[in-house]
């Protein structure tokens, strides 16, 4: 059984190679909106709505049981979609224009939810291995750039991430099995960038404010909030403006809690070795 719908206003476009019993729902509206799709095996299911002009998507699905919801409105946004495995399940919801997102998932049992209502923003998700979850919010406007990235290498790691206003960056690249990341940022110019290799690590940050720093996304692993081993644990949380934060543990079992609310705090924490802990708590309030 082959069932599509298609809708297409003036100069959109769309291509498709289909396996066996998979099902696609398609509708453009607009102009110069383009569409390629490729879904091999069987069972595969994508239904995709783009709306406005100057849109493109990339879908390929190859394997069994992989389902895609995507939505997008507004102009020039682009969007890849691969999933190669089974179970894999992607649902993208995006407004505004200028926007790029990516998702990438092989293996089975991944799920990716990405939210994009902004303009100039990019979110990319990499899942590699089974039972990985990502989760991506970002809501925010004016002229900056928005970029959140999640790379997952490995079996059932979850990754939170959920963003509100300009100029934000987050990074977040977890390898292994089991690992834990949540982030949440409400404010400007905010950045995170996070970086797990080994299980079952835990990282939870919440930065509420303007300027607050906690590593970098594209600063050396050194400016990360790293965590190399197997069952450690951060948390940060950031209130005020213009805190900077920076946490590296290599071991195992150790533990960091840094609370910062005022202005202008630092902290800088490396711990190598086997449970160690660390408490920082700087307020002006």
């Amino acid at each position: 059984m082959k069932r599509v719908i298609l809708s297409l206003c003036a100069f959109s476009a769309a291509s498709f190679l289909f396996g066996q019993s998979n099902n696609l729902n398609l509708e453009q509206s607009g102009n110069k909106n383009t569409t390629d799709l490729i879904q091999i095996g069987s069972n595969n299911r994508t239904n995709m709505t783009q709306s406005a002009s100057n849109n493109e998507a990339s879908v390929n699905q190859t394997g069994q049981n992989n389902t895609l919801d995507h939505s997008s409105t507004g102009n020039n946004a682009k969007v890849t979609v691969v999933q190669t495995g089974q179970n894999n399940t992607a649902l993208q919801l995006i407004t505004e224009a200028n926007v790029i997102a990516g998702i990438t998932s092989e293996g089975r049992d991944n799920t990716v939810t990405q939210r994009v209502l902004s303009a100039n923003s990019e979110v990319q998700v990499l899942q590699e291995g089974n039972g990985n979850l990502a989760i991506q919010q970002q809501t925010g406007t004016g002229s900056g750039q928005n970029y959140s990235g999640i790379r997952q290498t490995g079996n059932n790691n979850r990754a939170t991430n959920e963003a509100t206003g300009e100029n934000i960056r987050t990074s977040i690249d977890q390898e292994g099995d089991a690992n834990f990341t949540a982030v949440t940022q409400t404010g400007t110019s905010n950045s995170v960038g996070v970086a797990i290799t080994g299980n079952n690590n835990q990282i939870n940050v919440a930065q509420n404010g303007q300027n607050n720093y906690a590593g970098a996304p594209d600063a050396d692993i050194t400016q990360r909030l790293v965590q190399l081993g197997d069952d450690n644990a951060i948390v940060l949380k950031q209130d005020g403006a213009s805190n900077t934060s920076a946490v590296r543990q290599e071991g195992n079992k150790n533990v960091s809690l840094v609370d910062q609310i005022g202005t202008q705090h630092t902290a800088l924490i490396k711990q190598l070795g086997n449970e160690n802990k660390a408490s920082v708590k700087q307020s002006n309030n």
